[in-house]
């Protein structure tokens, strides 16, 4: 961690003071990739962790895994829980959020410009210790059983998801991003634990910071 905010330090210090920069684009050693755009117009810092992991690398028997993970970590890291997590986002007039897409999952925060070392800690925390708790996995797949039904219930939204897969099938794009009742069922902790540990590698992750940092 201390590696990745000198590397950050040190591309915000090569922008111009006042001034929209470039982005600064570094790829470390071990293939982990952070890009930094300095943009003074508002007092904030964005982060978007993505890592490449997604509906277009799943299957039909575990639809949704993507989603599925994120869904769960965010309930908690092995320093914080849930709860403990959310107030620490909000003490630095931020938000976090994770969720599993197409053709990437992204860990999002945000907060204000003055506090971007500390948004930078609790995204690396999310990201690097989850806390992937055997016992959110349960209530995690009931919450997303709810979403699934509320999409098939609603027309427009069920005929996109149709039309989809009409046209990806057999790609994996024709996969709903939220999964099956019957694929979410057989996705369980230990499929969760090792759907992290195969996407969180270095080199298979981006980091982009945008916004109000010090220069």
């Amino acid at each position: 961690m201390r590696l990745l905010l000198a590397l950050l330090a040190a591309g915000l210090a090569a922008a111009p003071a006042g001034a929209v920069a470039d982005v600064v684009r570094e790829r470390l050693p071990n293939g982990f990739t952070v890009l930094v755009r300095e943009n003074p117009v508002a007092p904030v810092v964005a982060v978007s962790l993505l890592v490449r992991t997604g509906t277009r690398w799943e299957r039909p028997e575990n639809a949704g895994i993507s989603n599925f993970l994120h869904a769960v970590m965010v309930k908690g890291t092995r320093k914080r829980s849930g709860a403990q997590l959310a107030e620490a986002i909000a003490a630095l007039g931020g938000k976090l959020s994770a969720t599993g897409e197409v053709d990437y999952s992204e860990i999002r925060a945000s907060a204000l410009a003055r506090f971007w070392r500390e948004l930078l800690r609790l995204t690396a925390e999310l990201a690097l210790e989850p806390g992937l708790a055997a016992d959110e996995v349960g209530p995690e797949r009931e919450w997303l059983l709810g979403r699934i039904q509320k999409r098939r219930d609603n027309a427009p939204a069920r005929a996109f998801d149709e039309l989809y897969a009409a046209l990806y099938r057999p790609h994996p794009y024709a996969l709903p991003v939220l999964g099956a009742r019957d694929s979410l069922a057989r996705i369980d902790h230990a499929a969760l634990v090792a759907a992290y540990r195969a996407a969180y590698q270095p080199q298979r992750m981006i980091l982009a910071v945008s916004g109000q940092v010090p220069a």
